[in-house]
């Protein structure tokens, strides 16, 4: 195996990270992203739908790249190289030789979600980074009986908390975990497991306050997000919704290191290794929860995204001591596994990428998930849309928030209706809407103005904004 392995270990990592800048440097800013800019023009302990790390993030990237497409993806692409640094990191505490431990982070980092997590900036970038720093210290904690390494798992904790809610499940893998590796439940039975729970707590007080005061509403939103089903009629249990984030996870995963991992899950390993089975539990947990919770609500692929570092890991691991454990032909049978699960995320993601800087699969362009990363810089050709004083109302957080960015407008003048803002006030609005005219019922009378068609690089179109003059308006 060690020629292909060094050959391999040598040009993914390379190939990953020149991808990563070329796709950060040569699309839009998604929806998303425009969003979450216009959080980081107001500093505060929390926002309407996640915690507030990440606007901090964007806020300080932006103060040293300036106001820029890469000054907001800084922090996605530092968090994946620091994402990287800790995966490594957790390889070699599993005692990974050097090689293998290079080949499973770069497979990790080239699956389909963590590529497009490593150059936009969503609170998925930050919260990934922290849970496999809170895993790596962990590790450590259990290999080296050194309980300092629990508060520095600690301090991943409240960081990961103040990026997204789903950090909440750490300390879940934890417990699990020690109850279940031989010999690790010595852990539980020190404070510091617990300490160090209740310091990460602690730095994401200032959030909790903030949401207190704010009548919860950001944990009310991202619970019913997550897991109140739609009323109306139709069975309690979906099993569509299963099958679909199933088949998503198994994709993004890419089928070969799905079933790899799903193999390891079958080892009796995390019983009797208990580092292993902080990975295992760290994998397990995410992607089990996301399954279960499908069956109620539909669910977005990417929740389970902190799962998805430690199942690369855990079917590396599986893939290494198949292949070190065989002899002759074996040994050849399982260089060709290992080979192949290297290659396949990274073709995926070259055929992903490259259709995402110049489409040309054959897709719908208006539902194409890659167009979202198109045709928004013609908004700052719109003179309507310009840094004027006139007020500007949308009927969805997207339009509203690349107005903001690519027209150059302040945040106190452009609105969406679907986000609460005490800033809007009664009086002559200018109307975008995309698809309906619920707008238009907020105004006495409306006159339209233009359409205007957003296209992507091959000159399809994938959105239109229909702009209206609208008088006498109110919230």
């Amino acid at each position: 195996m060690n020629r292909p392995a060094a050959a391999i270990a040598v040009i993914l990592p390379l190939c990953c990270i020149v991808t990563r800048i070329i796709l950060a440097l040569n699309t839009d800013l998604s929806p998303d992203e425009a969003y979450y800019w216009t959080w980081s023009l107001r500093p505060a302990a929390g926002y309407f739908d996640h915690p507030p790390l990440l606007a901090w993030l964007i806020n300080a990237s932006c103060s040293l790249a300036g106001q820029t497409v890469f000054g907001i993806r800084m922090v996605a692409l530092l968090s994946g190289i620091a994402s990287c640094a800790g995966l490594y990191l957790c390889a070699r505490l599993l005692n990974l030789p050097v090689i293998v431990s290079v080949i499973a982070v770069t497979i990790s980092a080239c699956g389909p979600l963590a590529m497009a997590g490593g150059f936009l900036t969503t609170p998925d970038a930050p919260l990934v980074a922290a849970w496999i720093w809170a895993l790596a210290f962990s590790l450590y904690a259990v290999n080296k009986n050194n309980p300092a390494f629990w508060y520095a798992a600690g301090l991943m904790l409240g960081i990961g908390l103040n990026s997204k809610f789903s950090m909440a499940m750490f300390p879940l893998v934890v417990l699990i975990a020690l109850f279940s590796g031989r010999g690790s439940v010595k852990h539980l039975k020190t404070p510091h497991p617990y300490l160090a729970t209740v310091a990460g707590i602690i730095l994401w007080v200032p959030n909790l306050l903030w949401m207190w005061s704010d009548e919860w509403s950001s944990l009310r939103f991202q619970l019913a997000h997550a897991f109140w089903p739609v009323p109306g009629p139709g069975p309690l249990l979906s099993t569509s919704n299963f099958a679909s984030y199933a088949g998503a996870q198994i994709g993004l995963l890419t089928p070969l290191a799905a079933w790899w991992w799903f193999r390891s899950l079958l080892e009796s390993r995390y019983r009797k290794d208990p580092a292993f089975s902080l990975v295992f539990w760290a994998s397990v947990i995410p992607l089990a929860s996301g399954l279960v919770l499908s069956f109620i609500k539909y669910q977005e692929p990417n929740w389970a995204a902190v799962g998805h570092p430690a199942a690369m890991l855990a079917a590396a691991v599986f893939l290494y001591d198949g292949w070190k454990t065989a002899s002759g032909k074996g040994k050849k049978h399982w260089t060709k596994h290992i080979v192949a699960a290297s290659i396949l995320p990274v073709l995926f993601t070259a055929i992903a990428a490259s259709h995402v800087l110049y489409p040309w699969l054959p897709l719908d362009a208006r539902r194409d998930p890659t167009s979202r990363l198109h045709g928004w810089k013609k908004l700052a050709d719109i003179s309507e849309l310009g840094p004027q004083s006139e007020t500007i109302v949308t009927d969805g957080y997207a339009s509203a928030s690349e107005i903001s960015f690519y027209a150059g407008r302040k945040q106190e003048t452009t609105f969406s209706l679907d986000r609460p803002s005490p800033f809007l006030k009664h009086g002559d609005w200018l109307l975008v809407t995309t698809s309906t005219r619920e707008l238009l019922k907020h105004c006495e009378n409306s006159i339209k103005a233009r359409k205007i068609s957003l296209e992507r690089k091959d000159g399809e179109a994938v959105r239109t904004l229909t702009l209206f003059r609208g008088k006498n308006c109110r919230p």
